[in-house]
């Protein structure tokens, strides 16, 4: 089980573009996180246009955690 609610995925694909719902939910998956690794696979500097890849790993739950 993890600490991080998993359904926030879901939310992500349709939360509106440049949405304040949009940063907190990433930074919560950002918190929610051991392992974070962000990668950028382009940039426009003409636009300022970027493209980032996160991959990373949730936390376990305190209950979890206890278990190992």
């Amino acid at each position: 089980m993890f600490n991080f609610k998993t359904r926030i995925f879901d939310v992500l694909e349709i939360t509106p573009p440049s949405s304040p719902v949009l940063k907190e939910n990433l930074g919560d998956l950002l918190d929610g996180s051991d392992t974070l690794n962000a990668v950028v696979e382009s940039l426009d500097p003409a636009t300022g246009t970027y493209r980032i890849l996160l991959q990373g790993k949730l936390r376990p739950t305190i209950a979890e955690d206890r278990k190992n």
